[in-house]
């Protein structure tokens, strides 16, 4: 598998509340392909609030859709995903439990990367530099991480990872479908990252 796509999208800040994680409008769009048969976007929406297993969970909404080049045919599907936060801590429910997807933390911080239905994870997440930017008149917090001290991505508060999707698994496979972040928006910031492509083309 490829390290760099198991990371997918590990997005929060290292100022994770209410604010920072899943505001009012919250949706990141990226590229969705494999790099051989599919190629489109896929959308994640923040659409409300639930509770799961006791614990206050967000909804967030994924619709995926484009050309699949193998079957000659358009694709088109979707799902959802609930996230809930701890502290400086943002995690995922894996289908058998909320897991870490983001520790927002300091440099030489290190947290294991949240795998589907309780697999034992073994991509370990490390925070080499930490900083911050401006992007629409919001000030943003950013991290530059490695995977097994490999690489590097970069996390934006609310943006994400810049390289990979919000999940780090498609339908329960990982390394399955992925791509960088091309848009995200909500009430206060209108991001356009990958204008040669747009939000939504294939």
């Amino acid at each position: 598998m490829r390290i760099a796509v198991l990371a997918s999208l590990l997005f929060i800040s290292s100022l994770v509340n209410a604010q920072s994680w899943c505001p009012p409008g919250a949706t990141w769009t990226y590229t969705h392909t494999n790099n051989w048969t599919h190629d489109g976007f896929a959308r994640y929406q923040y659409t409300g609030d639930t509770m799961i297993a006791g614990t206050n969970a967000q909804i967030i909404s994924m619709h995926a859709e484009g050309y699949d080049f193998s079957m000659q045919t358009n694709f088109n599907w979707g799902g959802r995903y609930f996230t809930s936060v701890s502290g400086e801590v943002v995690n995922l429910w894996t289908g058998a439990a909320f897991d870490t997807l983001f520790n927002g933390a300091d440099v030489g911080a290190e947290w294991q990367m949240n795998l589907p239905d309780g697999i034992d994870p073994f991509i370990l997440i490390g925070v080499v530099d930490t900083g911050n930017i401006t992007i629409d008149g919001v000030p943003l917090h950013y991290l530059v991480t490695t995977l097994n001290g490999i690489g590097a991505d970069t996390i934006v508060e609310r943006l994400g990872t810049i390289g990979h999707q919000l999940v780090p698994w498609s339908m329960g496979i990982t390394d399955q479908l992925d791509g960088p972040l091309r848009c995200y928006q909500d009430n206060d910031i209108d991001y356009q990252r990958l204008r040669t492509y747009g939000c939504e083309s294939a």
